[in-house]
């Protein structure tokens, strides 16, 4: 064997040497030039005479080196400071999660086929394809199938391979963070931590917001640095936030993004348009209504209270961008039938916002809520803006929110100090020049025709004619044309051919929207109704209502003693204003049912008492999803000696979001929940169920705590607790039921006194929804000795100080209970 001394060769290290000195060499030579070149010029244009030196240098930063290059010679100090700052962080680390993104080659080669297609056609993707290819993700030791796609329009978003957006879909329940579809991206698409900061601050005001972090991210192995995951539009994000599930729209940018020449468009459209039809036309509508300007009043449609307060959050931030139509995600919640804003893509530094309400493009926009139809301002909204613009910017307010959030966001900037980082300089979408699947559809006999983007004539074959003849003709622009001829087909030649299966287009509706006040009747005018003062009524005979009733949010509402309340043929009464129903316990009011009538309670104090109520169903209105005979949202609720019995409805007592306080509750052959508690809070005394079909309190979301709940005969769960619920119950009575008690999906409970009498099972603990974190039950004094329980591995159980370890896993818990 022959050993050789190798010895470094200093040769290369000299030539890096000389081609590093050749390069500062060269490059101070051009810098040198162009200040010269420039100089000259402005002692020989006769700049000079009109812009002093300084002036001038400020200009030429303004105009040149911070716009196009992003370098400004007035933060010469804050340059010093990052300098400073970013030497600190070449020897801290951060310590984010990372995510590994394994793709085949068959999925690499879509994705660049997509990325070559985009710069073809300005960050624009043709529809076929526009769609998500197979790839498994890496997270902790664990593997998940997913699909993925590029995203993004601005070439920074795809441009670099390095450095490219993506969008990640999980197969299956599988979750990450709680999330089933999420993004990721580098940090400089959004502005750095602004965006991060965005939505945190729209979580402290309790607006709707998105999770938002950074992450490291490797594709394949391959190290590509910080990224940030920014959540999509789901479920799960309305539910984290205490929301019942509801449809969350968007514009179709490929269509229009300058209001009001705007096209919107569902997420999940699929299932919202199969399950709810009725709902999801009467979102468009609205949606469609407002935008041309029929005659509807915003408040009645849109939650003024949470744009007030969103419209305030983007004032503070100078997210402007945020605020646009085309930003902004409309959230419809189903138990008040009105819009909510979701925050997003707040891109601080994007576009020229200066006095933006007066002079940019989305003009028409904000006047919807600023002003009103005939050119006034709104009061009542511009009251609640200003109200949250003072509270908002506060020193208290601000000092703690920065307090709440200083360790997220030292953590978010240290991830991108720890990278060469640069400035953010926003280049807007182009124009597409395809002609889109939404762009063509069908209403009312008229067919429909967009194309935003030119007027240049296209050819149009119709095909499959009752007649059956094909027709010939031409459309350009946004056109809409009679079309009785009941052909089914067209075929569009532009660019390529393509067909159209014809059907009646949703997105489009302008059906007659419901509108409390003008279709419900007015229940002051019922001749059971006395008037005692101006918007004081009192009831003390018996009231029938065989149509939909109303009570006016001004109007107080007492009923008497003795009063039996009839609803029939599907009556609502829908009940705006506050309301006592007194009867005694020796002479209670009564309110029954065929089976098809409901009440709703909606933002108000409501107090029943010594009340009997029977045979309710749930109310069918268009605009809303509940399913209680009693529905009670956002209100302050008492319920004392009440019997609830033969409910034909999906939730015999349905609280949302309200504050309830309950005493002696009886509810006997229910057909589905007894009392179903999404969000809010509720304290109890003495609650008992016998013969519920499924559940006899069901909760998600909410803060429970109460003594005295007997449950004999639940089909399903006695006592159900989800999605992170907080419970603390004494006195516990489970009998005769399929299930004693669930915890689930993050849930914390606190359970002491218990007693379970002939139950398939005691006790299940497990997660029903990965986005949750796992359920935690402590109970004390379980008078049963043998106990049977469904408990999956990790959950955490107590049962008098003894600690119970799960074996099952949460697919077989789920399997044995749905």
């Amino acid at each position: 064997m022959l050993i050789k001394k190798k010895f470094f060769n200093y040769n290369y290290l000299l030539f890096i040497k000389s081609l590093f000195t050749k390069f500062l060499f060269g490059l101070g030579f051009i810098f040198l030039i162009l200040i010269i070149s420039v100089f000259i010029y402005y002692f020989s244009s006769g700049l000079s005479k009109t812009y002093s030196p300084k002036i001038f240098i400020i200009k030429v930063n303004e105009k040149i080196l911070d716009r196009y290059l992003g370098i400004n010679i007035l933060k010469l100090n804050d340059y010093i400071d990052l300098t400073k700052i970013k030497i600190k962080y070449l020897f801290i680390k951060p310590k984010i999660e990372q995510l590994n993104l394994e793709v085949g080659q068959k999925t690499i080669f879509q994705i660049e086929k997509q990325r070559q297609l985009k710069k073809e056609n300005s960050g624009i993707l043709p529809p076929k394809y526009f769609n998500m290819h197979n790839m498994r993700v890496r997270y902790n030791g664990k593997k998940y199938n997913a699909k993925i796609r590029i995203k993004g329009d601005r070439p920074i978003h795809w441009q670099n391979k390095r450095t490219t957006s993506y969008k990640i879909d999980l197969a299956g329940n599988n979750r990450l963070w709680g999330m089933e579809e999420f993004s990721v991206q580098k940090p400089i698409t959004k502005n750095y931590a602004y965006e991060f900061l965005f939505h945190k601050f729209l979580k402290k005001t309790n607006n709707l917001y998105l999770k938002y972090f950074p992450i490291n991210l490797y594709f394949n192995d391959d190290n590509r640095g910080v990224y940030a995951v920014e959540e999509s539009f789901s479920k799960e994000l309305l539910e984290r936030q205490k929301k019942r599930n509801g449809p969350i729209f968007s514009l179709n940018e490929d269509i229009g993004e300058y209001y009001p020449n705007v096209n919107y468009e569902l997420y999940s459209s699929e299932y919202w348009i199969d399950q709810y039809p009725e709902l999801s036309e009467s979102a468009f509508s609205i949606l469609n209504k407002v935008k041309d300007n029929d005659d509807l009043n915003i408040e009645n449609y849109f939650d003024i209270d949470r744009w007030a307060s969103y419209f305030a959050v983007i004032d503070m931030m100078g997210v402007y961008h945020g605020s646009l139509s085309k930003s902004i995600r409309l959230y419809f919640n189903p138990t008040t039938s009105k819009f909510e804003p979701i925050g997003y893509d707040a891109h601080l530094g994007a576009g020229n916002f200066t006095n933006f309400i007066y002079i940019c493009d989305e003009q028409s926009w904000y006047f919807k809520f600023f002003k009103l139809k005939n050119g006034e301002l709104n009061s009542k909204f511009l009251e609640k803006y200003i109200y949250y613009l003072n509270l908002y910017s506060t020193e208290n307010f601000i000092n703690e929110f920065l307090k709440e959030i200083q360790n997220e966001l030292d953590e978010f900037n240290l991830a991108i100090y720890s990278e060469n980082s640069k400035v953010d300089k926003i280049f807007w979408k182009g124009l597409g020049p395809y002609l889109y699947d939404d762009q063509i559809s069908l209403k009312n006999n008229k067919l429909i025709f967009k194309d935003n983007y030119s007027n240049f004539p296209v050819k149009i074959i119709a095909k499959k004619c009752n007649d059956k003849i094909n027709k010939k003709f031409y459309l350009a622009g946004n056109m809409m044309i009679d079309w009785k001829s009941g052909c089914k087909e067209i075929l569009i030649e532009k660019n390529e051919s393509k067909s159209y299966v014809l059907s009646e287009d949703i997105t489009m509706s302008k059906k007659t929207i419901l509108n409390i006040t003008k279709d419900f009747e007015n229940l002051i005018n019922h001749s059971s109704v006395d008037m005692i003062s101006q918007n004081e009524f009192e009831i003390s005979k018996n009231l029938d209502l065989n149509k939909n009733t109303y009570i006016a949010k001004n109007q107080n509402f007492l009923i008497k003693n003795n009063v039996q309340l009839q609803l029939n043929n599907g009556a609502i009464l829908f009940i705006q204003g506050n309301i006592k129903f007194e009867g005694f316990s020796d002479n209670k009011i009564l309110i029954k049912s065929d089976g098809s009538g409901s009440i709703i309670f909606e933002n108000n104090d409501v107090t029943i008492k010594h009340t009997n109520i029977e045979n309710l169903g749930y109310p069918k209105l268009d605009q809303y999803i509940l399913y209680g005979g009693l529905n009670f949202i956002k209100a302050n609720v008492v319920l004392e000696d009440i019997l609830v019995k033969n409910s034909k409805s999906e939730d015999a007592i349905n609280l949302i979001s309200s504050s309830a306080l309950l005493k002696n509750i009886s509810l006997e052959n229910i057909q589905s929940d007894a009392i179903d508690i999404d969000f809010g809070s509720l304290n109890f005394n003495t609650i008992i169920c016998l013969d519920i079909r499924n559940d006899c309190l069901d909760i998600s979301g909410a803060k429970i705590k109460g003594t005295q709940l007997t449950i004999d005969k639940s089909y399903d769960k006695g006592l159900s607790i989800g999605e992170n619920s907080n419970v603390n119950i004494k006195d516990l009575v489970m009998k005769n039921s399929r299930l004693g008690v669930a915890v689930k999906d993050g849930s914390i409970a606190y359970l002491e006194n218990i007693e379970s009498v002939n139950n398939d099972y005691d006790i299940a603990l497990f997660n029903k929804k990965k986005e949750y974190e796992i359920p935690n039950l402590e109970i004390k004094n379980f008078s049963k000795k043998v106990k049977k329980i469904l408990q999956s591995k990790n959950s955490k159980l107590t049962i008098d100080n003894q600690i119970i370890s799960g074996q099952q896993s949460n697919a077989y818990i789920n399997s044995v209970l749905y």
